[in-house]
């Protein structure tokens, strides 16, 4: 009864069923089991990317709910994380004086609602260019709607290749 770990193993045999019955064939009946463990930086970064949008989203959902007032936010603008809560630069420091009177001309005061369904029709049919204002809550239920069809994109095919081993012949006929 021993465990052994294999590296560098071949495209065609990069699959549990193949690795097994491959070293079932070597040694009839002598392995209990083969498993092939899979690194996945792109599924990873592409998971701590949808936490974060869904994260933003549930904060853009918040103040609406608090204020009545819709967030909006320059897309593509970098972020900055300050005693764990992540922010922007430009609502940070105006967020105090738009809330009450609109001093740095954002229209967010509390007045302006109106002109909301003028300014930002519907939801996005995809994501507006870096450096447009855009309203948050619609922004990031696209953005998560996209991250979430990329992933499931993703998961099928780190699937296919786990069952299927890397041989990509095999692959597409399985499709």
């Amino acid at each position: 009864r021993y465990s052994l770990l294999v590296e560098k193993i071949p495209n065609s045999l990069r699959s549990n069923t193949a690795l097994f019955n491959y070293f079932n064939d070597i040694f009839p009946g002598q392995v209990h089991s083969a498993c092939i463990a899979m690194n996945v930086p792109d599924l990873d970064n592409l998971s701590a990317r949808r936490l974060r949008v869904t994260r933003r989203l549930e904060k853009s959902l918040a103040y609406y709910n608090v204020t009545g007032i819709r967030p909006t936010h320059i897309s593509g603008r970098p972020r900055f994380y300050c005693l764990g809560i992540e922010s922007t630069p430009v609502d940070a420091l105006c967020l105090a004086c738009c809330c009450f009177y609109d001093s740095c001309r954002s229209g967010r005061g509390r007045n302006d609602d109106n002109s909301f369904e003028n300014n930002f029709p519907g939801f996005y049919d995809e994501l507006p260019a870096k450096g447009k204002l855009v309203d948050s809550i619609a922004y990031y239920i696209k953005d998560l709607a996209q991250c979430n069809l990329q992933m499931q994109k993703l998961q099928k095919e780190k699937l296919r290749i786990a069952q299927g081993g890397g041989d990509m012949r095999k692959g597409s006929a399985m499709e």
